[in-house]
């Protein structure tokens, strides 16, 4: 029996000496385990602390995203505003322009026809000067051979004036000498006293012919002034026509010229001021909002 109970202790603390090493072995390969868990938690919280590190940096980044986004998003409505204005405004501009370009067809028709018009007035002002330098022509001419004619008659005057101042010597001379043998034969008087009424008969001959010469040199002297006194006429009538004329359509000219010019500048004023009443200024923010855009 005791050797049964031996031998069953020694069996049982074979077993337990077997089911301890096992155990001991469980216990090492335990701890080897649990390191290399503590090993693995705490590398699980180091990566822990960087994902969560990582976590919060994102939401930074995040939020920062929203808040760009956010600007992002007013500053796109903010060019969605400034491109409907740009293209209200380019609308504004097709039509004001539309709107000059009619005018400007305008102007330019009415300036045609101004043209025309001052074209016309030119020409007929033209016609109307070669007919008054044509009517000026024949004038002259009338005037010219009036004063030929005129000189010619007081050439004839002259010619007339030295003719009977020639007749006048011719009849006085042999009449003075006959007188003067005849009052010497009767008288009888000294050579010094007949010599002496012969000179005083002489200068009173001689008066009597520059009296005579003097009367028809008056008579034709008058005569020249007249004529000079009717040229003088004829040229005043003749010049004052052809002066007033001249002035009426000098004048006439220049009011045409000067209301036309007149028009053109009043139109040309006015398509200026509607220009620049159309023209608005560009808002620069809406400038630099797009070129953001476009960046």
């Amino acid at each position: 029996m005791e050797l049964d109970l031996d031998s069953k202790d020694k069996q049982s603390t074979a077993e337990l000496s077997d089911k301890l090493e096992k155990t001991e072995i469980r216990l090492q390969k335990t701890k080897y385990v649990l390191l290399n868990l503590e090993e693995r938690h705490m590398q699980a919280n180091a990566t822990i602390k960087e994902k969560e590190f990582l976590i919060s940096n994102l939401l930074k980044s995040e939020k920062a995203l929203i808040e760009r986004a956010l600007k992002l998003r007013s500053e796109l409505e903010d060019v969605a505003s400034d491109i409907t204005n740009l293209f209200t405004k380019i609308e504004r501009k097709d039509k004001i322009e539309d709107g000059n370009r009619t005018l400007i067809q305008r102007f330019q028709s009415q300036f045609t026809q101004e043209l025309g018009v001052l074209h016309k007035a030119v020409a007929s002002s033209t016609t109307r000067q070669e007919q008054q330098l044509k009517e000026m022509e024949e004038d002259m001419h009338s005037f010219v051979s009036t004063k030929t004619e005129a000189i010619e008659e007081l050439q004839g005057h002259l010619e007339k004036l030295s003719n009977v101042q020639l007749l006048n010597f011719e009849r006085v001379l042999p009449a003075e000498r006959t007188n003067y043998k005849k009052k010497c034969q009767l008288c009888k008087k000294p050579p010094a006293l007949s010599k002496l009424n012969g000179q005083l008969t002489h200068k009173e001959s001689l008066l009597h012919l520059e009296k005579t010469s003097v009367a028809s040199v008056d008579e034709i002297v008058r005569g020249w002034m007249d004529t000079i006194d009717i040229l003088r006429g004829q040229a005043r009538i003749f010049s004052h026509p052809l002066t007033v004329r001249y002035n009426l359509t000098t004048r006439h000219e220049i009011v045409e010229i000067t209301e036309n010019v007149g028009k053109s500048q009043k139109s040309t004023r006015l398509i200026n001021h509607h220009v620049q009443h159309q023209r608005r200024p560009i808002n620069p923010s809406s400038v630099a909002s797009i070129e953001e855009l476009q960046i």
